[in-house]
């Protein structure tokens, strides 16, 4: 545990060298206790989060326990299914890594930015401005991200920024596209309901 919490700390400060080094001891396995660790902290952050909210307050014990128990295997699944997508997109791009390399690199950060994020909440419950601080915390991620991706492939910066920006902007284009529809619409249907009203 306490080569764990060095590793936290020292993947904040000094990624690169965190994962040069801990790349011979990448594994599935190892990077699901982490990211089953992350789960735990956000977990229990978002618990007291709950706890300290009005609607929170009746839910009482139970409601904090739920709170707990799906935001752990959420992160869990998530995870999977997340870097999964992102391992396909590494690979279409001609990566190296196998999957243990790519998914155990961005776990060894996951648990001191699910502490931060959780942190960030709890400042939140009290009304101070953390928007910034939130974007910020994000912009960081996706900074340790892109090393992971360029040591875990072999990738040059561009490509290990494609590799989370091609779903992003995927994403983005589907949002957009519900959006505008969704948006049409409901100018369809005011444009008939309009149509409908009795005349003089």
């Amino acid at each position: 545990m306490n080569e764990w919490i060095e590793t936290w700390k020292t993947v904040l400060t000094n990624p690169k060298d965190v994962f040069a080094s801990q790349k011979k001891s990448a594994s599935t396995m190892a990077g699901l206790k982490q990211f089953a660790i992350a789960g735990l902290v956000s977990g229990i952050l978002a618990a007291i989060v709950v706890m300290l909210t009005p609607a929170g307050a009746l839910l009482g014990v139970v409601g904090s326990l739920t709170v707990l128990v799906t935001t752990v295997i959420g992160t869990v699944i998530g995870s999977l299914i997340g870097y999964g997508i992102l391992y396909l997109i590494a690979k279409l791009l001609g990566g190296k890594g196998g999957f243990g390399v790519h998914y155990f690199l961005p776990s060894l950060f996951a648990v001191p930015l699910a502490l931060v994020n959780g942190l960030i909440s709890l400042i939140a419950v009290f009304a101070a401005p953390v928007g910034l601080l939130g974007m910020l915390v994000s912009l960081f991620m996706l900074y340790l991200l892109t090393l992971a991706f360029k040591e875990a492939h072999g990738f040059d910066t561009m490509k290990a920024v494609l590799v989370w920006l091609i779903p992003a902007l995927l994403v983005g284009i589907v949002v957009l596209v519900v959006g505008a529809a969704l948006l049409a619409t409901l100018g369809l249907g005011g444009l008939g309901a309009l149509g409908s009203l009795p005349t003089a």
